[in-house]
């Protein structure tokens, strides 16, 4: 379920390696691909990043189908629980043709605009890690769901379900947070998060239709 079509490798100026980079995913087709136990070495430290799982589904020239990603985690050199870690990802109706686009150009320099990623869906679930705990943060998921009208203009609706603040008694910083909120007569904070809203790429307007926060009663 591989294919590579052909590409231009000459005249890729001098960021060729990010440019060829772009023009291979360009000509990319791949049925399904499925990856487990994904590693990486953040450069300048000894931090790492890590996937258990990667499905991707559907992927061609830029717009892919579906991808599911399990297990993320960011571990520090010397520790042993992750410094935060996210249980799934999964983004639907992915686009970033406009990136590889600007990529794709001898003319691509650092710092210069590379387009528009699109995604019909994307769904954050199950964080946790020592960063959060350390200020008493826990987060259930986060959703965002666009429909597009036409190629100018889409709708967007953001969601953040589950976030609480309760800071424990083990650093200063979170000792500080906890004063805040009994200052306010809270011993903890519990708020949900939604809002919708469009963009005009036409009129090149943002409108924000409604946003709401949310507690408990």
């Amino acid at each position: 379920g591989l294919d590579l079509a052909r590409f231009d490798v000459d005249d890729a100026g001098p960021y060729g390696s990010v440019v060829l980079v772009a023009r291979t995913m360009n000509a990319l087709s791949v049925r399904r691909l499925e990856l487990y136990g994904v590693a990486i070495a953040l450069p300048g430290s000894s931090d790492t990043f890590g996937m258990a799982t990667v499905v991707a589904e559907r992927y061609e020239g830029g717009r892919m189908a579906t991808i599911v990603v399990g297990g993320i985690e960011a571990t520090a050199r010397q520790g042993r629980a992750p410094l935060f870690r996210v249980a799934d990802v999964a983004v639907g109706g992915l686009d970033v043709r406009r990136s590889l686009a600007a990529l794709s150009s001898a003319d691509w320099r650092p710092n210069a605009p590379i387009g528009q990623i699109r995604a019909e869906h994307a769904n954050a679930s199950g964080f946790s890690g020592d960063t959060l705990a350390r200020y008493g943060v826990s987060l259930g998921s986060v959703n965002i769901d666009t429909v597009r009208e036409n190629d100018k203009v889409s709708r967007s609706r953001t969601r953040i379900d589950g976030f609480a603040l309760a800071p424990p008694l083990r650093n200063m910083e979170s000792l500080k947070l906890r004063l805040a909120l009994q200052a306010m007569g809270l011993r903890e904070l519990k708020l949900g998060f939604d809002c919708a809203g469009t963009e005009d790429r036409a009129r090149a307007e943002i409108t924000i239709d409604r946003c709401a926060l949310t507690g408990p009663d």
